[in-house]
């Protein structure tokens, strides 16, 4: 026990996880009361009362768990408001579901089902609150600064350093050389403060309070070194390689390294090959789709008029794409733009004021009601609701040219939102969407239904916030 506490991290992890019991031993309490006890309330009475201990001891066990699943304790370097949200909503939601189950497979002695309503908007309320007070107030960056140290350089260190301007970090020098025990001295070279640290990283590390450190990835370490680094590891210093740094910073997939090196990266993309992902991921896409296509088809149909009424054509353009592994098909979209848009100048990339759209057209696309069209691809298969954006040949081979992995992108379905949709804009440029296929490869690295769900939400927070042309 003794040990825990002296990680100060383990400390702000468990005084976490305490307030996390006192709201839902709270939202237990009051949602059981208002169902059961609303007419007789007497505080004594609810708490013997053995469903209501049963109910309490469940919801805690499957919360916790949940969190722990879902990671929900790494304390974060800056807290995602709406992911948190998501997150909470979710393991509440599951945990309500596997309460109903377990309740009725051992026909248990359980509150009414009745309570569960309630307890899903005050606990989820209460502990999205709850996160957000702890992270502002008690280990907020404005008020901690962490101290990082650098153990060698590599192409991703100018990267993560950029990164690390704002407040909240403290970068105390980078340890030079091969073996970072080897040598002894500091030194300046342009903005980096060049520490030779010798034998004595050990007291740097403790002079200096270092709270990370973040390793090189062409950094060659002798075994006492990587010694020392589990070492540090179990005293509550967090030590990242640059890449998986500069990924919990950026969300995106460093290729820096790659391209220097001119190598390919091996992604871990478990996920898209579980049956449990795959099937779950491919029944939300089929039934949202139908569900989707029934709920807006008159829509459609107010839309389908104007587009033929206001400008001369068809209704709906079909655009040669590519899909999962680089097979071809028609994207489907209400058309936007005149007939022969590309006939003098061949494919362009979309951008602000095009003079190519239609007066109706530059409305649909604005408000991207142009895209609804796509459920037909999602039912036919083409298409996923979430994936990386699927692109045209012709400019996917621009892009090859840059980087020559690009191809990587195609292991996996297309979507119609992504990633790098709800973190970057259009980027109708080669760089552009160089930058993007940094958010693709993260997601692939890092998809989860869980992730899917946040890019959704994500998605119509977009829409809302950010117009596109």
């Amino acid at each position: 026990m003794r040990l825990i506490f002296k990680n100060a991290r383990n400390k702000e992890k468990f005084l976490l996880y305490l307030f996390d019991l006192v709201c839902i031993l709270y939202a237990s309490l009051v949602s059981y009361a208002l169902i059961i006890f609303l007419r007789d309330l007497s505080a004594r009475k609810l708490m013997l009362d053995p469903a209501f201990s049963r109910f309490v001891l469940l919801m805690i066990l499957l919360y916790s768990l949940g969190l722990y699943i879902f990671e929900l304790y790494d304390i974060p370097f800056k807290l995602r408001k709406l992911y948190t949200l998501t997150s909470i909503a979710l393991i509440i939601f599951l945990s309500c579901v596997i309460f109903l189950v377990i309740s009725g497979i051992f026909n248990l002695d359980m509150p009414d089902a009745r309570v569960l309503f309630p307890f899903f908007i005050l606990a989820t309320g209460c502990l999205f609150i709850q996160r957000w007070l702890f992270f502002k107030y008690i280990i907020s960056p404005d008020k901690k600064v962490i101290n990082v140290l650098f153990v060698g350089i590599d192409a991703l260190t100018e990267h993560i350093l950029n990164m690390m301007k704002g407040p909240g970090y403290n970068v105390v020098g980078v340890v030079s050389g091969g073996d970072p025990l080897s040598n002894a001295g500091e030194r300046k070279q342009g903005p980096l403060n060049i520490v030779n640290a010798g034998k004595d990283l050990e007291a740097l590390i403790g002079s200096k309070e270092v709270k990370i450190l973040v390793l090189a990835l062409e950094n060659r370490m002798s075994s006492d070194f990587i010694t020392k680094m589990h070492k540090y590891k179990l005293e509550g210093i967090d030590v990242y390689s640059s890449d998986h740094f500069y990924e919990i910073l950026s969300r995106k997939f460093p290729i820096e390294q790659y391209l220097k090196t001119g190598t390919v990266p091996v992604l871990n993309i478990d996920s898209f090959a579980s049956p449990v992902f795959k099937n779950t991921k491919k029944l939300i896409d089929y039934f949202g789709a139908t569900v989707m296509l029934l709920i807006l088809s008159p829509l459609f149909l107010v839309i389908s008029v104007l587009v033929k009424t206001t400008s001369r054509g068809p209704i709906f353009y079909l655009q040669e794409r590519i899909g999962f592994q680089e097979k071809p098909f028609k994207l489907i979209k209400f058309r936007t733009m005149i007939v022969g848009a590309e006939k003098d100048n061949g494919p362009q990339w979309a951008k602000k004021n095009d003079i190519r759209t239609t007066k109706i057209g530059r409305i649909l696309r604005r408000t991207r009601l142009d895209e609804l069209p796509q459920m037909i691809n999602v039912l036919r298969g083409e298409l996923s609701f979430v994936g990386p954006r699927s692109i045209r040949r012709h400019f996917a081979e621009i892009i090859e040219g840059e980087v020559p992995f690009y191809a990587i992108r195609f292991s996996v379905k297309p979507g119609i939102t992504g990633w790098a949709q709800v973190n970057y804009h259009y980027g109708g440029t080669v760089e552009g969407h160089v930058e993007k296929f940094r958010y693709d490869l993260y997601y692939l690295e890092h998809a989860s239904l869980l992730l899917d769900l946040y890019i959704i939400l994500k998605t119509l927070q977009t829409l809302v916030r950010r117009p596109a042309f």
